[in-house]
């Protein structure tokens, strides 16, 4: 409602196309991309944020405790993908990671708190290896939003080579990594 008002104040009217200045923008709901959204060097949901592979896996364990909200979750999830990769700029610009995914986070918080409630019932050992694998995901998220910011990792166009190349890395790019970025992702 936000958005319409917004169009309707600026533009004058209640529905308005924002993407006419981006020529060949649009759904191609007849090959989406949904590999290279979930699993790309470029911009993949499961590089930039691992910690939604927990949150899915949590998806799981939700189903044992609440059944009813498991198959509206998996419908929403699987149909708000479709979209997100039929988006033929499928990497959204320039942003970390797939920011078009970021609206479904509240959906996949119920499986992760479901996750994190069952892993609490468990022992020790298991609860700690959980619990580090968590802070070293986070940890990681952290390390890759520094490097973007300190221009190591490439906001836009990058290579499964440019990311295996920095990966870690916490110094300035050299000429042979950004013959890497460059090459077509």
């Amino acid at each position: 409602m936000i958005q319409l008002l917004y169009w309707k104040i600026v533009t004058g009217q209640w529905f308005y196309y924002s993407y006419q200045d981006n020529a060949g923008q649009t759904l191609e709901v007849s090959k989406p991309y949904i590999l290279e959204v979930l699993f790309s060097a470029r911009k993949g949901l499961f590089i930039y944020t691992p910690l939604t592979l927990i949150f899915i896996i949590g998806l799981f364990q939700l189903k044992k405790c609440h059944t009813e909200w498991f198959n509206p979750i998996v419908i929403f999830t699987m149909v708000n993908l479709y979209l997100i990769a039929s988006w033929t700029c499928w990497w959204y610009a320039e942003s970390f990671g797939q920011r078009a995914i970021i609206p479904m986070y509240p959906v996949f918080a119920l499986g992760f708190a479901s996750l994190i409630s069952k892993m609490m019932t468990k022992k020790l050992i298991p609860k700690l290896l959980f619990f580090s694998c968590i802070f070293l995901i986070v940890v990681l998220n952290l390390f890759q939003t520094w490097q973007i910011r300190q221009g190591i990792l490439a906001a836009n166009f990058i290579s499964k080579d440019y990311y295996l190349s920095v990966f870690g890395q916490s110094k300035p790019v050299d000429e042979s990594q950004k013959n890497c970025c460059s090459k077509n992702p």
